[in-house]
């Protein structure tokens, strides 16, 4: 078995920055899949599902892989990857640390109140352009709950931040940088009433649709009510805690300690709209 695998989404053929992720990370230690959501004739995706929105691409894409990793590494195709052996030093974090969830380094708007001491720490919420899932945290979180895009998977950084919070770690001795912004095509077509995402949910609605089913109310809610600001001081309060290094297999289980598992949304959830 490899170590991860990382899962890359977007809408370009023969992008530098993908064939530079297929040349980073078909590795020993770890492989790479791709989907693109807006062509079919794409030779460096296992996937092509046009118009598919964010969260379809990551949970089928999840879907997709047939083969056993202990990590699954999300990430947006125009993410760039710094220094040599990259995908050896992810491996060498995971070994050591065993994060349930987390992220890579790197300038983002989570960061802008922390002051860490250490490179690895805990963090409550980063941007979702890079996301690590072990194997047991993935089995429990895909699919999605909700389709969407923008904040549509901070549920699952929430999850863990209630419940294991020195389990969801930054790394922050590898450095990535999220090298174009834009408006999200999905979140545009759907607010203009494209039929093809009549299902989607508009992305100031997905904490509050999954606050709903949590046992105490109130606390997530204050993620969306105070946004950035908010969760970037959580950053600051996790930042000098000490990884827990223990490995931990995230269950169902777990997740039923703070959320209702039998509603409808999550017992119905599917991979696509």
């Amino acid at each position: 078995m490899k170590k991860f695998c990382v899962l890359e989404q977007g809408k370009t053929i023969n992008d530098e920055f993908t064939l530079q992720h297929k040349s980073q990370f078909n590795t020993d230690v770890s492989d790479f899949y791709r989907l693109n959501w807006k062509a079919f004739d794409d030779l460096n995706a296992q996937v092509c599902m046009p118009d598919a929105c964010w969260t379809e691409g990551r949970s089928v894409l999840y879907d997709h892989v047939n083969d056993d990793y202990e990590y699954y590494i999300f990430i947006d195709d125009d993410v760039l990857f710094y220094g040599e052996d990259v995908a050896q030093k992810i491996a060498l974090n995971l070994d050591e640390y065993k994060p349930i969830t987390g992220t890579l380094g790197g300038p983002g708007w989570h960061l802008s109140k922390v002051h860490a001491t250490m490179a690895v720490h805990p963090i409550a919420c980063y941007d979702l352009c890079v996301h690590i899932f072990s194997k047991s945290f993935a089995q429990v979180m895909f699919p999605t709950i909700f389709h969407s895009s923008g904040k549509s998977m901070w549920y699952a950084m929430y999850s863990c931040y209630k419940l294991f919070p020195r389990k969801q770690l930054i790394f922050q001795n590898i450095v990535t940088h999220n090298s174009r912004t834009g408006p999200a095509e999905d979140k545009v077509r759907s607010e203009k009433g494209d039929p093809i995402y009549k299902n989607f949910v508009a992305v100031e609605d997905v904490i509050s649709k999954f606050e709903k089913d949590l046992y105490f109310k109130g606390d997530y809610i204050r993620w969306n009510d105070y946004g950035k600001q908010h969760v970037t001081s959580l950053n600051a309060d996790l930042a000098n805690l000490e990884p827990d290094k223990r490995k931990v297999d995230f269950s169902i289980h777990d997740l039923a300690k703070i959320y209702d598992i039998s509603n409808e949304d999550f017992k119905s959830r599917k991979p696509t709209l």
